[in-house]
């Protein structure tokens, strides 16, 4: 595969993204919980134009990477938690302070911060996976056959657990053939592109579905 359709693979990546937030915005709602996930895929626009733009210019952009995982992580938990207890906020808070942590101390303490680390992005993938995986048994105790499509939660959990899931296959298939063969790592890459566009499709139907206000 040429350099060429690398960068047009690259830069349609984006697009998804920038859907989700756009819709996002259109539907927000800042009495509902998804107000965090459109604050998340906007942080993410702004995450992938840095990114994408240090690629282009043959700069490291691996730092980006390291600090989205970060974010993306306590955006997530507190969503979910939010949604389970009012209580739990606290816990998800100090959980992304203790996973911010022990991000800082693998990637810089003990790795190269400008190589790709797996290790921050598998642990965040279990995390969320199990957290995912619990949601489908509070959608279903909470609520009816009749109304669990219309939930925004239902919809952005399938796409943590798709997309979370997928991760965890590729970084360690990533992992097992990053000296075997160039080629089969673009191969995972694209692959990593199709359940990220997959992800934010979910999450903009997710959003789509945020309950309006209503003005009396």
């Amino acid at each position: 595969m040429n350099y060429e359709t690398l960068y047009f693979i690259a830069s349609i990546a984006f697009v998804p993204i920038a859907i989700s937030a756009i819709i996002g915005w259109w539907k927000f709602n800042a009495h509902s919980q998804e107000k965090w996930i459109v604050i998340l895929t906007s942080i993410a626009c702004i995450s992938e134009l840095i990114s994408s733009a240090l690629w282009r210019n043959e700069m490291n952009n691996i730092l980006v990477s390291h600090c989205y995982t970060v974010i993306e992580f306590a955006f997530l938990t507190y969503y979910f938690c939010g949604y389970y207890s009012f209580h739990l906020r606290k816990w998800s808070l100090f959980t992304s302070v203790a996973f911010a942590g022990f991000v800082i101390v693998e990637v810089f303490l003990f790795n190269d911060p400008y190589q790709m680390n797996w290790v921050p992005r598998t642990i965040e993938s279990i995390i969320m996976i199990l957290m995912a995986l619990f949601t489908y048994g509070f959608i279903l105790k909470n609520s009816t056959d009749t109304d669990v499509w219309k939930q925004p939660l239902f919809w952005i959990n399938s796409a943590v657990l798709l997309y979370f899931s997928s991760n965890l296959l590729l970084f360690y298939f990533s992992s097992y053939v990053a000296s075997l063969s160039h080629s089969l790592n673009i191969s995972i890459w694209l692959f990593h592109v199709l359940f990220m566009t997959l992800y934010y499709f979910l999450i903009s139907i997710g959003l789509w579905k945020t309950p309006q206000i209503q003005h009396s």
